[in-house]
């Protein structure tokens, strides 16, 4: 529930965050509130990698096709088809029959932008078998994340000070392997294996705050630069959302064990 309230807020600052002004006042409350929101997506990820690399649940490609893909290609039809009706709807006199017909194909197959999360399940959900045989190897799960975080801090890097140089040593070293939303798979069950009883809640909560207001820093000061609101720092697989995201699953997880809520868990998550 808080991370879908948290999307909302993402959604609600994107919707003036190409037009506004970066020297308008107001601009500051929207990297604001997006720095803070920027976890819940990779939580998301993080709660399904809990699930999904399981290592007491049966994971085959049967299981994935039938109980897994076919419900995001249900969803995916279903909605798809609401936008693409929803939006002709405005635009009904401006075609004839035959260009409806044509147009409600195309809105279809262009669905709206927010559903770039459907396909990305679609693709995690087709690894998740490789990604379980990296998270039970230990120390290859600890080489993936690693190596991921790595090839992200390159990445928003060179992105950010244009540094060409950085650019082509890392798009030459063909780094793809370890790049992508995998990592939030294996980061999420890691995480929810580990015992939350060596760190207590006063060691996280200082983080569960200094990381976003890090990013909102670290955005403000580079959209300055840049004379435009700038989201490169907003990036989901940012070395700093992700460092923030893992720190609040941590948090909700530490607080689930202090108030005895461990026992419905899985229900919460």
């Amino acid at each position: 529930i808080i991370c879908s309230l948290l999307v909302i807020v993402i959604h609600l600052s994107a919707s003036k965050w190409y037009v506004m002004d970066v020297d308008d006042y107001q601009s500051l409350s929207l990297i604001f509130f997006n720095s803070f929101a920027r976890v819940s997506v990779p939580i998301f990820l993080m709660i399904t990698g809990v699930f999904m690399v399981d290592p007491e649940r049966e994971i085959t490609y049967k299981i994935i096709i039938k109980k897994y893909l076919f419900k995001l290609i249900l969803i995916y039809f279903i909605w798809s088809s609401i936008f693409a009706f929803v939006s002709l709807y405005f635009d009904f006199g401006n075609y004839d029959f035959k260009q409806l017909i044509i147009q409600f194909v195309y809105r279809f197959i262009k669905r709206p932008v927010h559903f770039w999360y459907i396909y990305t399940l679609f693709g995690l959900y087709l690894i998740t078998p490789i990604l379980r045989t990296i998270f039970f190897e230990k120390q290859t799960r600890k080489a993936f994340i690693i190596l991921s975080i790595i090839s992200f801090s390159f990445y928003i890097f060179y992105d950010a000070f244009a540094l060409e140089t950085v650019k082509h040593l890392f798009e030459s070293s063909n780094f793809h392997l370890v790049l992508g939303y995998p990592l939030y798979f294996l980061i999420g069950r890691t995480i929810f294996d580990q015992d939350k009883e060596e760190i207590g809640l006063k060691k996280v909560l200082p983080m569960f705050f200094v990381v976003p207001f890090g990013t909102f820093l670290l955005t403000l000061i580079y959209s300055k630069y840049t004379g435009e609101l700038n989201e490169v720092f907003f990036f989901f697989l940012s070395p700093n959302i992700t460092i923030g995201s893992s720190v609040f699953f941590f948090f909700l997880l530490k607080a689930f064990k202090s108030f005895n809520l461990l026992s419905k868990e899985n229900k919460i998550l």
